[in-house]
C-alpha cells in the first residue's frame, strides 16, 4: 500500500501563536460526491442512522481566521476544533451542512477548553442522544495534548445540550488507576507532551466510541500497552443521577497483529446480526516517534471480528486485517450503512495530505465494501462462514 501523508507540524514544534477561531454558519449547499466545503477544513468522521436519515459529524475547522486571511491546513492545530454536523437522506448520496455541533468550552480551564477531537454519537430510547468526544485541556506550550474522555448529551442531534458535557476517564487525574488495569500513560508531569511519551508517539486516550449492545453501552477508545504498542480501550457505561459514567473499565486489548503499528486510531464496532458478529474497523500508523516525517509513517484501515464485544479480536480484512478501500489516501473511515444481509457496507472517509490539496480535508463520496470479497480467514485457520443470503 502506497505510504500516506499529513502535516504534522503541531505534533513537532510548540504552539507558538494563536489562530482567532471562527465558525461559520451552516451553508446553503448541498453537498455531492462527498463534501469539499468552500469554508472548511474537514476529517475524522463518525455517523449514525435514525429512520432514513444518517447524521454525519466530523472535525472542522475554518479555512480563514477572523481578518479573513488563509489558514494553512498544516497550522489548524494553531486554533480549536468543532464538530461538524451533516445529514442525508438518500444513505450518503448526498449531504446538507447543519452547522456546529459541539465545540470547546473556551472560557474555562477544564478538560475540554482547548480543542474537541474525535469521538461518536449514539441514540438512546428516550429520544436523546448520548455523545462521546476527547476534551483537550488548555495547559503550556509543550504540554499541547492532554486527552480525557468525555461525554455530552443531545435533544436533537443538532447540537449539544448546555452543562451535560462531562469527564468520564483523565489520565491526568486517574493515572494510577489506568495504569494499575495495564494500560500505558507517560510521566505524569509530562502527560500530553508535544514530543510524545517514553520516545514514542503522542498520548493514547482519545476517540471515544458507543456500542449498545443488550442494554448495555460499551465504550471503546485509542490506547496503549506500551509507549509504541497500541491497545483498544474498553469500558461499560451507566446512568446515575450525575449522568453517564464509567461502570467498569476493561484491561487494554491487544490486537493480533498489533506489532505491525504503533498508533491504533478513531476504532468503531458494528454488531452483523445476520452472523452475530463484531466488526471493529480501526485506522492504524507505524509512526516511531514525533519528530519522525509523515512522509515515514504509513496509514492503513484494518478490520476485525469477534464473537463478543470484549474480544478477542481476529484479523478480517483484504491482507491479514489491512483493507483495500475505494480510494487511495483515505484515513479515518465511518460506516454510513450497513446492510448486514447483503453484507455491504457503505462507508465515507477524509483523505490525507497525499490526495492532494484539492481532497486533503474534505470527505469522499460514499462506497460500497462487499464483506464476501474479503480474503478473511477465522480464528480456526480457515476461511470465515458468512452466513448472509
Amino acid at each position: 500500500m502506497k505510504k500516506f501523508s499529513q502535516q504534522n507540524v503541531a505534533f513537532q514544534e510548540a504552539e507558538k501563536t494563536t489562530i482567532k477561531e471562527i465558525i461559520p454558519e451552516p451553508s446553503g449547499e448541498l453537498f455531492e460526491s462527498g463534501i469539499s466545503h468552500s469554508e472548511l477544513y474537514l476529517w475524522d468522521v463518525w455517523s449514525s442512522q435514525e429512520s432514513n436519515e444518517v447524521h454525519l459529524y466530523c472535525l472542522a475547522v475554518s479555512r480563514k481566521d477572523v481578518q479573513g486571511k488563509v489558514i494553512p491546513p498544516e497550522l489548524r492545530n494553531h486554533t480549536s476544533f468543532h464538530i461538524r454536523h451533516f445529514l442525508s437522506k438518500n444513505a450518503g448520496q448526498s449531504w446538507s451542512d447543519k452547522g456546529c455541533y459541539q465545540k470547546p468550552r473556551d472560557k474555562t480551564e477544564g478538560f475540554d477548553s482547548r480543542s474537541i477531537w474525535s469521538g461518536s454519537i449514539l441514540p438512546l430510547r428516550d429520544g436523546r442522544q448520548l455523545t462521546a468526544y476527547t476534551g483537550i485541556r488548555k495547559q503550556s506550550d509543550t504540554l499541547l495534548f492532554q486527552q480525557s474522555l468525555a461525554l455530552s448529551l443531545s435533544d436533537d442531534w443538532q447540537c449539544v445540550t448546555p452543562n451535560t458535557q462531562h469527564v468520564v476517564s483523565d489520565p491526568l487525574l486517574d493515572w494510577e488507576a489506568i495504569t494499575k488495569l495495564g494500560y500505558f500513560l507517560g510521566e505524569l508531569s509530562l502527560l500530553g507532551h508535544k514530543d510524545g511519551e517514553a520516545d514514542g508517539p503522542i498520548l493514547a486516550w482519545r476517540d471515544p466510541f458507543l456500542l449498545n449492545h443488550e442494554g448495555q453501552i460499551h465504550m471503546y477508545w485509542s490506547a496503549k500497552m506500551a509507549a509504541r504498542t497500541p491497545a483498544l480501550g474498553h469500558a461499560l457505561l451507566t446512568e446515575s443521577e450525575s449522568g453517564y459514567t464509567v461502570e467498569k473499565m476493561y484491561p487494554p486489548v491487544a490486537m493480533p497483529d498489533g506489532g505491525e503499528y504503533t498508533q491504533l486510531e478513531l476504532p468503531k464496532i458494528y454488531h452483523d446480526d445476520v452472523n452475530d458478529r463484531f466488526l471493529l474497523l480501526v485506522s492504524s500508523c507505524n509512526r516511531l516517534h514525533e519528530r519522525q516525517s509523515d512522509e515515514e509513517a504509513d496509514k492503513r484501515m484494518r478490520l476485525y471480528q469477534s464473537e463478543s464485544p470484549d474480544g478477542p479480536w481476529h484479523e478480517f480484512g483484504h491482507h491479514g486485517s489491512t483493507l483495500d478501500l475505494a480510494e487511495e489516501n483515505m484515513f479515518g473511515v465511518s460506516i454510513v450503512d450497513a446492510d448486514f444481509d447483503a453484507q455491504i457496507l457503505q462507508y465515507v472517509a477524509p483523505y490525507t495530505a497525499e490526495a492532494g490539496p484539492d481532497k486533503f480535508l474534505t470527505l469522499s463520496k460514499t462506497h460500497s465494501l462487499d464483506l464476501r470479497q474479503l480474503n478473511h480467514k477465522s480464528k480456526f485457520g480457515g476461511v470465515a462462514d458468512v452466513r448472509s443470503n
